[in-house]
């Protein structure tokens, strides 16, 4: 199964030619978590938070898919290695919950541990930065302004565009954690999605 991209990212990558599905790996989501089929009755403007990576070369941020939902998108980004895992890809998610169609919550998710935010928590515009060779992200707080910003003195910005995928376009070892190398005692942990509607209904949802 091949499927041609809705939107090319902006890192010299060829994107004419069709990219290569991931298999899928049988999970099952609820109804209301299903992405619509690459985000066509989603009506929002496509995000694109301001990044800032290490400068790796070759080994440098290579594309950024992106899952659209009702009141959730789901960012990935993605690099060709993950740390010293020299066979493994990495594909760090940033989820951003929405309320009457403006963010609300931005989810991270740093070594299988998930951290909302608030959007008032936040600065905007919205900034991301991803450390060293392990790529964890970390969104500029108020609170914290002046260590993220002492810390991208080291780090490069980096404009991008998404390419919409759907669901079983990423695969459940990176989603989930089974089967992940980093993955300790081959735990399972939530998907980002299932994460962040939880955050939505806990808290955007009209009760």
């Amino acid at each position: 199964m091949t499927r041609k991209p809705v939107q090319s990212n902006s890192f010299g990558a060829n994107f004419s030619a069709p990219i290569e599905s991931h298999p899928v790996d049988g999970e099952v989501f609820k109804e209301d978590l299903k992405a619509s089929k690459l985000g066509n009755d989603v009506n929002r403007p496509i995000p694109n938070p301001q990044i800032f990576i290490p400068n790796e070369g070759t080994l440098s941020l290579k594309k950024v898919y992106l899952e659209r939902y009702t009141n959730i998108d789901l960012l990935w980004y993605n690099w060709p290695r993950d740390g010293l895992l020299r066979w493994e890809n990495d594909y760090e998610p940033i989820a951003l919950v929405y309320k009457d169609s403006d963010i609300s919550y931005v989810i991270t998710r740093r070594h299988w541990s998930y951290q909302a935010y608030s959007i008032d928590q936040l600065s905007q515009p919205l900034q991301i930065r991803f450390d060293g060779i392990f790529h964890p992200p970390y969104p500029r707080t108020m609170e914290g302004q002046e260590q993220f910003d002492a810390k991208t003195v080291t780090l490069v910005s980096r404009d991008y565009m998404s390419e919409i995928v759907d669901k079983d376009f990423i695969p459940s070892r990176f989603r989930k954690g089974n089967g992940h190398a980093c993955m300790p005692g081959n735990k399972i942990e939530k998907d980002p999605v299932e994460y962040a509607n939880e955050i939505y209904n806990d808290f955007c949802k009209d009760k």
